[in-house]
């Protein structure tokens, strides 16, 4: 298994330290998380010209007010719209990587995309030219295990909730496809916590850590239930 340590430890910025100033998963987001000392959690997809950009929604409707798919626009289309009431626009990873310093930590999702194979291998082509210390996850089965393929020793992770009931949704929630994917830690919903199959998992030397939680109180839980979660809506306490 590849070294999760700082995962445990680390204290994880959920799209960055985002505020009304700085909305989720924008530079100031990100360069407010590093003033505070905070690690950071992002969101990667693709854009439809091969891009990859930094958000978490798949349409624009929420951040940007525009009925439009991200996977359906380019680029230069995309970088054009504002965010929210800011002039804040939607980041390339490599533009966020440019500006983050490497003693920053990076917990990085990839989010599915129509060419997930392309998705992964340019990822890891942009993560190659730059020297931060990071971890990749994903919702994605099939992310995770072409992770494993394409970079064996980069820390990955399967990130999982209990879904509404379904066949599928059962093998997800159950982390039944980590025979094939073989993640170094889980990412966990915390409103589905506790759960016995996680407890059996730590038992067994898998970390275990969660998204995302509101108060100083969850965390200290997950702490001493699990190893970790990632934060957002306050400030912990730096030790």
């Amino acid at each position: 298994m590849n070294d999760t340590t700082w995962l445990k430890d680390g204290l994880i910025a959920h799209r960055g330290l985002h505020t009304n100033d700085f909305p989720e998963n924008t530079t100031g987001a990100f360069l407010n998380a590093v003033r505070n000392g905070y690690d950071i959690e992002l969101d990667v997809r693709m854009t439809k010209d091969g891009k990859l950009i930094v958000i978490h929604d798949d349409n624009l409707n929420r951040l940007c007010q525009i009925a439009s798919n991200v996977k359906d626009l380019k680029y230069d289309e995309l970088k054009s719209y504002k965010i929210l009431h800011t002039t804040e626009t939607i980041p390339l990873l490599s533009d966020v990587l440019e500006i983050i310093p490497t003693t920053t930590r990076l917990l990085i999702e990839l989010k599915s995309s129509k060419n997930n194979k392309k998705l992964v291998s340019s990822f890891f082509k942009i993560m190659h030219r730059y020297n931060h210390s990071y971890a990749v996850h994903s919702f994605s089965p099939y992310i995770v295990y072409l992770t494993k393929n394409i970079n064996p020793k980069i820390a990955r992770g399967q990130i999982s909730k209990k879904y509404k009931f379904s066949p599928m949704g059962f093998l997800l929630a159950r982390l039944s496809f980590n025979v094939f994917t073989k993640p170094d830690f889980i990412t966990y919903k915390f409103a589905d916590l506790p759960y016995l199959k996680l407890d059996k998992l730590k038992l067994k030397g898998m970390t275990v850590i969660s998204y995302t939680v509101t108060n100083e109180q969850d965390l200290i839980f997950v702490k001493s239930r699990y190893h970790n979660a990632v934060f957002e809506d306050f400030l912990p306490k730096i030790k």
